[in-house]
């Protein structure tokens, strides 16, 4: 959905499979010989998930359409992917992104001849704390080695 004002765009989620849908139980059997319920829409062969067997068994009125379930898996696929670029191509001209890929493709090029070598002059480092460079003063304590007063 695109707002009028701004232009922003948002996804809204459809609750059903299509414009008009409409929905017959339908059974579905697997290879293994199991088989489950579905809600399928006759217009477009959407499904959603199963139904409860006991509840919806009396209610079967036809087989599962796979031939229309899967055209209409392939149509979500397409609607999906274009979606998806149509929002990647929103966000890259609307947000940050914008400004990223631009830097990207325009870099920035310093040029080296505002500098002449005689304007650069290396200096020797300064230091910043005079009293850490000094020596340190001799501990006044005495040290005793135990080791050697011992006797074995």
């Amino acid at each position: 959905m695109i707002c009028n004002d701004c232009n922003f765009w948002t996804y809204q989620k459809i609750d059903t499979c299509c414009r008009e849908p409409f929905t017959i139980i339908a059974v579905h059997q697997q290879t293994n010989k199991s088989f489950s319920l579905f809600k399928q829409c006759v217009s477009c062969g959407g499904t959603k998930a199963p139904l409860d067997l006991n509840e919806y068994s009396d209610d079967i009125q036809t087989q599962f359409s796979l031939h229309r379930f899967n055209e209409w898996k392939d149509k979500v696929a397409e609607e999906y992917q274009l979606l998806a670029k149509l929002k990647a191509q929103y966000y890259l001209q609307h947000t940050q992104w914008h400004l990223f890929n631009e830097l990207k493709v325009k870099p920035i090029i310093i040029p080296l001849d505002l500098f002449e070598p005689e304007e650069i002059i290396l200096d020797k480092p300064k230091v910043i704390h005079p009293d850490f460079s000094k020596e340190e003063p001799e501990d006044p304590s005495p040290t005793v080695d135990f080791y050697s007063s011992q006797s074995l």
